[in-house]
């Protein structure tokens, strides 16, 4: 059939309209920057890690949960409350769904930046399926635990006796 072409910002824009539509049919959905499980029986969602809230912020303690599991979330709203090395600081999404799973409780000191700290799923119909979830084993959620303790090193050997 006639397809109208279109030129100049209406062209582009229509151009762009079809690349994103045809993208969107070949990719599963998911966000940018997000890791999403699609060889799962967990629906789609989306790790939370915790933010770098400071320039020099390397690990942080979240002190207080301002949503909890379940609750709606927007873009911009205070998922929690972090202390910082500075400060304490609001954690605000940059996305919007529900919050799943908290995975670090209150408290939890010494998280390192970029450590999963919660889920986040797009239906408020699918926060049930992670009622249980914990994080696999090889997740960055093991930057998080403290360091094990360096092994002891061995006695120093005593002087010999004077002769």
């Amino acid at each position: 059939g006639y397809q109208p072409q279109l030129t100049g910002v209406a062209g582009d824009v229509a151009m762009m309209m079809r690349s994103s539509l045809r993208l969107r049919l070949l990719l599963p959905r998911c966000r940018l920057g997000a890791v999403c499980r699609f060889m799962s029986s967990l629906p789609d969602y989306q790790e939370i890690p915790m933010p770098a809230l400071s320039p020099t912020m390397e690990v942080g303690t979240i002190s207080k949960w301002q949503k909890k599991e379940g609750d709606e979330i927007s873009a911009g709203d205070v998922l929690a409350d972090v202390e910082t090395d500075k400060a304490v600081v609001a954690f605000e999404s940059v996305e919007e769904g529900y919050l799943a799973k908290i995975l670090v409780e209150e408290g939890t000191a010494d998280v390192a930046v970029g450590s999963v700290v919660a889920i986040m799923v797009e239906d408020s119909s699918s926060v049930a399926a992670f009622k249980d979830y914990k994080l696999p084993s090889d997740s960055t959620a093991a930057a998080a635990s403290p360091d094990p303790k360096p092994s002891p090193s061995p006695e120093p050997t005593p002087p010999p006796p004077p002769p």
